[in-house]
């Protein structure tokens, strides 16, 4: 897609066009825990689809919402075997106090990007600025975020090696294991 885009932005002839590009249209990162849990991480910035989409499944269900559409399968709850069910009850049921109980600041212009509009600041965006402007300890440290970062570059060893698993670094050095939640008290 790359190429393509670069096509029609800049002409068959041009340099982008027809270069040879490293990096895919599509990723899907396996990780595995220590405690045996399978994630997989898709990663897909470049093919044309709608934006806004969010899936995640466990071992006795699926949650999926997009802009229109929240839908749910629990197996042994939802009413008809391997059928969507509108999720508004669980979600009711389930969604914890800190997303049931948060009153996005309305904003005076949308927030733009990755195909999206808002006109509510983001929960994560609100709770790290009053984490900074109180003193408290904003919901992640600099592990969680040395952690996230270091998925794109595992991934690359790992494609490059021809998609060999590799060892994830653990910059707390066995200190997870111990490690209190970290939520703030933030409203």
């Amino acid at each position: 897609m790359l190429n393509k885009y670069a096509a029609l932005e800049y002409g068959d002839k041009s340099t982008y066009a027809n270069m040879k590009m490293a990096l895919g249209d599509y990723n899907a990162t396996l990780i595995r825990t220590v405690n045996g849990k399978m994630i997989t991480l898709n990663h897909d910035t470049h093919t044309p689809h709608p934006r806004g989409n969010f899936r995640i499944q466990g071992t006795s269900g699926v949650y999926s919402r997009d802009k229109n559409n929240n839908r749910i399968y629990i197996e042994g709850r939802s009413p008809e075997s391997h059928q969507w069910e509108p999720a508004d009850k669980y979600l009711e049921e389930f969604e914890p106090a800190l997303v049931k109980n948060y009153h996005a600041p309305k904003r005076v212009g949308e927030i733009q990007g990755h195909g999206e509009q808002m006109s509510e600041t983001p929960q994560k965006w609100t709770r790290l600025i009053t984490a900074l402007r109180e003193n408290l300890q904003p919901d992640w440290d600099t592990y969680d975020s040395v952690t996230s970062s270091a998925i794109s570059p595992v991934s690359e060893a790992s494609v490059a090696d021809g998609s060999k698993p590799k060892d994830f670094p653990d910059f707390t050095k066995g200190k997870w294991k111990e490690r209190t939640p970290m939520y703030s008290e933030i409203k």
